[in-house]
């Protein structure tokens, strides 16, 4: 006999995977689009059919059936807590090291300076535009800090003739200012939503260093671990094996440790993927690897992107927020711009690494925002509907309008990149 609790995980399970087996096949079938952006718009289509029918037959209920069903998935604890380790584990693999070394101080000062001043950018700029507070905005620019690695990679995938360089200050820069923009977003939680003791700015700064120093900390010991076990053997379904348990148990460790998981992954993941045959490990071998992980990376991505969409059933979207949502589509533009254009100027100026405008637009424009920054929403105590609102706008209109525009952008600046299906 099967309990009660068996049948509903598999009957979520079964859920999830077919929606993201649909839209998979639906964008795949009668479309030429973008995966991410194809999965997002078809389950936004899926979306909009379910209101329809709650419109034209009231009595079934069927939007408060699909939000029940929503519910149960928890969107946030599913990203943040699991999916975003194998993801993010994933899309460091294809980081190549000595394109990373040739372009580190671009890719860290990104990921450092820029991230504070995309913070503080947005959280200046939105209330001018709006009646949201400044802490709250803050928050909020924080949060809209983290582009997405997961889209970004499947952005450039779509365009193999961009430079190797170019492509990997897009793709790490993705990677490492997500995992900072998390820290970030978790040092000011307590001052965005205080109640009781007045957090202090030396307690936030020892969180920060405590969250980034131990999640980097924790990852290279993981790689240094996980690489030794997999070179001591040659048996793909061992690697394999050993590869998962590595992603999951670091990322198991920095939930315990309250340390930044996602800064833990980039570490794992460009050690693990720039591992070169060696001792018992052949090429051969190294391959099936990953291979492995870059089948995770698609199915992940479809399930992912295909539940971003539904979203919209779940967050409380009113007619009179129009002006807010116009406001934060801006801010971010804004935020995101001057954070790219003024690390990057004062890079040019004291180093032998060049960012022409082209790479600084398609910088800006390709910062594309995606799960990371709809989980941490929703996770969001009650209350908070506006940001959440703020949140997926921002979502929408970087997968979808930048999404579908970034690659003729692209093609401008770099005429080699020629777009795939």
């Amino acid at each position: 006999m099967h309990g009660p609790a068996q049948s509903s995980l598999l009957d979520l399970a079964t859920l999830v995977v077919g929606v993201a087996t649909l839209c998979f096949y639906i964008v795949r079938r009668f479309t030429r689009l973008p995966l991410a952006v194809g999965l997002v718009l078809t389950s936004l289509a899926l979306a909009g059919a379910v209101l329809g029918l709650d419109r034209l037959l009231p009595g079934l209920e069927v939007r408060a059936g699909v939000r029940a069903a929503l519910a149960g998935i928890d969107f946030s604890g599913f990203v943040l807590g699991g999916i975003l380790s194998f993801l993010i584990f994933a899309a460091a693999m294809e980081i190549s090291l000595s394109t990373l070394k040739q372009r580190w101080k671009s890719v860290a000062v990104l990921a450092t300076l820029g991230v504070a001043l995309s913070t503080l950018v947005f959280g200046l700029t939105l209330p001018l535009l709006s009646t949201l507070g400044l802490a709250a905005a803050l928050l909020l620019g924080a949060m809209q800090s983290a582009t997405d690695p997961v889209s970004v990679n499947a952005l450039l995938k779509t365009l193999p003739g961009i430079p190797d360089s170019f492509k990997v200050k897009l793709a790490a820069e993705s990677l490492l200012n997500d995992g900072v923009a998390v820290v970030v977003f978790a040092t000011l939680l307590p001052f965005a939503l205080a109640t009781g003791a007045e957090p202090s700015i030396g307690g936030a700064l020892l969180l920060f260093l405590r969250q980034a120093g131990g999640g980097l900390a924790l990852g290279g010991v993981a790689a240094l671990l996980a690489s030794w076990l997999i070179r001591s053997v040659d048996d793909a379904a061992l690697s394999i094996l050993l590869s998962l348990l590595a992603v999951l148990a670091a990322y198991a460790l920095s939930l315990h440790l309250d340390v930044s998981g996602p800064l833990a992954m980039v570490v794992l993941g460009i050690t693990l993927g720039n591992q070169r045959p060696g001792g018992a490990l052949s090429a051969a071998g190294r391959a099936q690897l990953r291979h492995f992980w870059e089948m995770v990376d698609v199915v992940m991505n479809a399930v992912l992107f295909s539940l971003m969409g539904l979203q919209v059933l779940v967050i409380d979207f009113q007619p009179a927020q129009v002006g807010f949502i116009l406001a934060a589509i801006a801010a971010s533009l804004l935020a995101r711009f001057l954070s790219v254009a003024l690390p990057l100027w004062l890079l040019n100026r004291i180093s032998n690494e060049t960012s022409s405008l082209g790479g600084i637009l398609v910088l800006t424009w390709g910062g594309l925002r995606g799960g990371i920054l709809l989980a941490l929403a929703l996770a969001l105590p009650s209350g908070q509907n506006l940001l959440k609102v703020g949140a997926y706008a921002i979502v929408l209109f970087t997968l979808i309008v930048q999404g579908l525009t970034v690659d003729w952008l692209i093609r401008r600046v770099f005429p080699e990149a020629v777009a795939k299906p």
